[in-house]
């Protein structure tokens, strides 16, 4: 198993290597990591060099995050904030670049947000922010018409199922940014495989008697016998989900 169950979380690991492929993280010294659940992002965010300030609402995820990660925190590499996105708790123009990837749908006020995001970052800085494509196809637990986390009360609850291009842009414009490039992450082979990983994995949370529940509650998991399973599985899995990582923006699963 790797350090965190986080890491195999199939859609982050795509999406992370869009957004890193993007950004040049070589003369930045803070980032902000916001929604950052127990780390994985924020710890591999901080081995490529600059401190991150790895804000989250779930104070279980950010304990999970400390033990997880201990090294990192100690060194001060990755340093744990515990906030709403509508109210960051950092300084103007204080980090060289936003990270804030699957987060936004789950924000009651997502323009505040936004213009808390715009607020803190350092002149020549980048957001990289992605968000369910409200416009696109729908995900299988969606089709199968299956209840999952994110129809439920907690964190991981979607307050919107997603965004459209044209609604996107007006926000970002909105709350500030300018030289928006919004591309599309995941196309039909990343819908298949991540929608078969997320019907077994609520297959497991409803062994375990839970409707709602944190990435925290998913680490705790690590050592049992059907996620040292889906360890072995999970390069066949990405193998299949990197088939068409890149799409054009109908087709796309996520916004970015």
């Amino acid at each position: 198993m790797p350090v965190s169950v986080q890491e195999l979380d199939l859609s982050l690991a795509v999406r992370a290597e869009s957004a890193l492929a993007n950004v040049d993280l070589r003369a930045a010294e803070r980032v902000a990591d916001l929604g950052c659940a127990t780390g994985a992002f924020a710890a591999r965010l901080a081995r490529l060099g600059p401190v991150v300030i790895a804000v989250d609402v779930s104070r279980e995820n950010l304990r999970e995050l400390e033990r997880l990660h201990e090294p990192l925190v100690r060194t001060g590499r990755v340093q744990p904030v515990h906030a709403e996105l509508s109210r960051l708790p950092l300084a103007d123009r204080s980090v060289d670049h936003v990270f804030c990837m699957e987060v936004l749908e789950h924000v009651e006020d997502d323009a505040a947000a936004l213009r808390e995001m715009a607020r803190v970052l350092a002149p020549g800085g980048r957001l990289v922010l992605s968000v369910p494509n409200g416009a696109g196809p729908r995900p299988l637990l969606d089709r199968l018409g299956v209840r999952t986390v994110h129809d439920e009360e907690g964190p991981e609850r979607h307050v919107r199922d997603g965004y459209t291009p044209q609604a996107l842009r007006a926000l970002l414009l909105e709350a500030g940014f300018e030289d928006i490039d919004l591309r599309g992450v995941g196309g039909p082979a990343f819908r298949l495989a991540t929608g078969l990983v997320g019907l077994a994995h609520l297959a497991l949370r409803r062994a375990h008697g839970q409707r709602t529940w944190t990435w925290a509650d998913v680490e705790r998991d690590a050592d049992s016998r059907a996620l040292r399973l889906y360890a072995r599985l999970f390069p066949a899995f990405g193998a299949v989900a990197r088939l068409d990582g890149r799409t054009s923006l109908p087709r796309a699963s996520t916004l970015m």
